[in-house]
């Protein structure tokens, strides 16, 4: 049930280096997953914990929030700081919107919507940022557009 990837990373971030979720120089996140095949002990257990690796069973949604946890610790811990400014109305609206949405998946996932209902939302998302991007066409703002005002020749 533990795959060889994962133990690849757990030898190249042994160490000192490794406890800090560092390897190489480079920063990662050690996720064993399929705990819920688990008859024994895996071989290493003790690295993995010293590794301060997140043990997840996705099958059944087990300790998946423990991944974004770590995620935003590990953002809090280089420092990062949101200085973006959007001076752009359209552009702040498209990013507001597509926040909407992704708050829209999380309450989902949080309730146990199925997968088929959340690609609605994230499908949304997708779409207010391809407003910004450019991946929708100029025909679909124009329709945006005329949809939403009154046009006259």
């Amino acid at each position: 049930a533990w795959g060889h990837g994962g133990m690849e990373a757990w030898r190249s971030g042994r160490g000192e280096e490794g406890k800090r979720g560092m390897a190489n120089g480079k920063r990662f996140i050690l996720v064993a997953n399929k705990t819920d095949m688990l008859e024994e002990s895996p071989r290493g257990l003790k690295g993995f914990l010293e590794m301060n690796c997140i043990f997840v069973s996705a099958k059944r949604k087990e300790n998946i929030n423990l991944i974004l946890d770590r995620l935003v610790e590990s953002v809090s811990e280089m420092g990062i700081q949101d200085r973006t400014v959007v001076s752009n109305v359209r552009h702040h609206e498209a990013l507001t919107k597509a926040l909407q949405s992704v708050e829209a998946v999380l309450e989902g996932l949080d309730s146990g919507l199925t997968g088929d209902l959340l690609t609605v939302d994230i499908r949304t998302a997708l779409y207010h940022l391809g407003e910004i991007t450019g991946a929708i066409t100029t025909d679909e703002i124009l329709g945006n557009i005329f949809g939403k005002f009154c046009v006259g020749k």
